[in-house]
C-alpha cells in the first residue's frame, strides 16, 4: 500500500495530447452550466425563477460547488495515478469530474 501512496507514484503523471483541450472543454461546459443555473435560481425579474436568494447562491452554493470541483478533480487524478502505478501503465486517464448539466436543469 505504501508504494501506491508514496512520492514515486506522481512520477508517472504525464500530460498527453488532448489534455489541454479536454480541460478547456470541461471548464467551459461547467462555467456555462453555473452561469445558467445562477440566473435561473436567482430573484431577477423576468429572468430567474426566484427559487433562492442571491445571498444563498453566492454565499453557499457557488463556494460549495467550487470546493467540490477542486477536490473531486484532484481525487480522480489521484485514483488514475495510483492505478497507473499499480498496473505499470502509462495510458490511464482520470474520469472528468464536473456538473451534470441535464441533471442540474432538472433541479
Amino acid at each position: 500500500a505504501a508504494a501506491l501512496c508514496g512520492p514515486g507514484v506522481w512520477r508517472n503523471l504525464q500530460f498527453a495530447r488532448g489534455d489541454i483541450s479536454g480541460f478547456f472543454q470541461l471548464a467551459g461546459d461547467n462555467i456555462a452550466t453555473i452561469l445558467t443555473l445562477t440566473n435561473l435560481l436567482s430573484y431577477k425579474p423576468g429572468v430567474g425563477l426566484g427559487i433562492m436568494s442571491d445571498e444563498h447562491i453566492y454565499g453557499s452554493v457557488l463556494p460549495g460547488l467550487g470546493i467540490s470541483m477542486v477536490f473531486g478533480n484532484l481525487w480522480y487524478t489521484w485514483l488514475a495515478v495510483r492505478l497507473a502505478a499499480k498496473e505499470g501503465r502509462d495510458d490511464v486517464v482520470a474520469q472528468p469530474y464536473g456538473i451534470n448539466t441535464p441533471g442540474s436543469y432538472a433541479l
